[in-house]
């Protein structure tokens, strides 16, 4: 139960980061929500929830679109499918799959994006990493089962 009430912590935190980084467009900001993710991650594996993770790696791979690092990003979506595979999770094998074919298909505008010096707040909202992050927050219950 402690662990819950962390997550719920964390991904809240990141939300109020996400906010931050909208409104000073500083990259120690994504630096702060990725050291998080992270530990989420752990989290997840010290109580065996690889929905958690996948749902983690998918947040880290927006937060690689917003660093200009389309290949990272691309990595972290094969990773939660293969998770996903593992695991028989067909739901989730989906859902990254179909993100993953979205961000390929976009991968031109996410090149010319990346060339310009477009601002963190057209990044964020290019990658929709708040909306990404506000249904990690209202399923999140869903989240800790194996």
């Amino acid at each position: 139960m402690l662990f819950r009430s962390t997550v719920n912590s964390i991904l809240h935190l990141c939300d109020l980061l996400l906010f931050e980084l909208k409104l000073t467009d500083e990259e120690e900001v994504l630096i702060e929500i990725y050291f998080l993710t992270a530990k989420l991650i752990q989290i997840a594996e010290a109580n065996n929830s690889h929905t958690l993770i996948c749902e983690i790696l998918g947040l880290q791979s927006n937060i690689a679109l917003i660093e200009n690092k389309l290949d990272l990003a691309l990595k972290l979506l094969e990773e939660a499918v293969a998770l996903a595979e593992k695991h028989n999770s067909y739901h989730l094998e989906k859902k990254f799959n179909e993100l993953k074919e979205k961000l390929v298909k976009q991968s031109e505008y996410w090149t010319q994006s990346i060339k310009g010096e477009g601002a963190m707040a057209n990044k964020m909202e290019m990658s929709n990493i708040e909306e990404y992050l506000q249904d990690i927050i209202k399923i999140k219950d869903n989240l800790f089962q194996k």
